[in-house]
């Protein structure tokens, strides 16, 4: 808890991340910081569904194109339950 941005590359060719915790103080990722995370199947938010999709993910055009990137995630897992993926 605490962090409220992850930066540029943060995880950037982390080639062998498959998963992740957001915490809920999170509401802004810089552009690539999951670029090339090739095998990142899920990730874990602290916050409720409503939540995660406030969260600015910067130089994209929303959150959703950013997760597309992502081929092999899985599933978006909330306080709430499981973000929808096909909403992406």
């Amino acid at each position: 808890e605490g962090i409220i941005e992850i930066q540029k590359s943060a995880f950037s060719l982390c080639k062998n991340l498959v998963t992740v915790r957001l915490p809920h103080s999170l509401n802004y990722v810089e552009s690539g910081a999951f670029d090339c995370c090739e095998k990142l199947e899920v990730i874990h938010y602290a916050g409720t569904k409503e939540e995660f999709k406030k969260i600015t993910f910067e130089n994209i055009q929303n959150m959703k194109s950013g997760i597309k990137s992502l081929a092999a995630l899985k599933a978006i897992r909330c306080s709430d339950g499981d973000l929808d993926l096909k909403e992406f």
